[in-house]
């Protein structure tokens, strides 16, 4: 869990356990909850991306390889004759 997201419910915890908490200590602790989870999801969705970006890069070098291993074997052959 990242560590942001652990403080702040730690906070809000300990303020609603010990009832010192007003309104509006309250708003501004799930606010900051709010926040630190949307940053998690705009991180998870960067990585998401990258990690598409690197199967595709992955798929056509496996593409160009194949060609070109075939290429290859087409002038061993014709190379043989």
């Amino acid at each position: 869990m990242n560590y942001f997201l652990q403080h702040w419910i730690v906070k809000f915890c300990v303020c609603f356990c010990l009832r010192k908490a007003t309104k509006e200590s309250l708003v501004e602790t799930s606010s900051n909850i709010t926040e630190s989870l949307m940053s998690i999801s705009r991180m998870m969705a960067e990585q998401v991306k990258q990690s598409e970006d690197t199967i595709s890069t992955l798929g056509k070098k496996r593409k160009t390889q194949k060609c070109i291993y075939t290429l290859l074997f087409r002038l061993e052959l014709v190379y043989k004759r």
